[in-house]
């Protein structure tokens, strides 16, 4: 069994071996620190080239709104779908209005018995 301290003593030597090789390869820090890299070109600094990139995203969005745009196009309803949606039963007028099947409830210290008669006051 290896103690510790000895693993510690061989990944300390691996590391100074690998310090070692890339100080051999490598330029010192100083030298990469100072070393002076070239201008590259910057297309979007100059402001003839912004306009023209916005006028390309406007061009670009009024043609999609262009496309996108829904048409007037004429609905044709057929006469029986019509004549559907305008029909009642006869047996409407059997029905209570909504106003008086919702309006009518049980009461907190009611009676569940007069749930079904129209509050005093109500016309049936």
């Amino acid at each position: 069994m290896i103690s510790f301290d000895r693993e510690d003593a061989l990944v300390r030597a691996a590391l100074q071996d690998l310090k070692r090789d890339d100080a051999r390869t490598l330029p010192p820090f100083d030298t990469v620190l100072t070393r002076a890299y070239p201008r590259r070109a910057r297309l979007h600094s100059s402001p003839v080239l912004r306009l023209a990139a916005a006028g390309v995203v406007i061009a670009a969005a009024s043609v999609t709104y262009q496309v996108v745009q829904p048409r007037d196009i004429p609905l044709h309803v057929p006469p029986e779908a019509a004549a559907l949606a305008a029909w009642r039963p006869a047996t409407d007028v059997l029905m209570p209005a909504p106003a008086t099947l919702f309006g009518a409830g049980v009461t907190l210290g009611g009676s569940i018995l007069n749930f079904n008669s129209p509050a005093r006051g109500q016309i049936p």
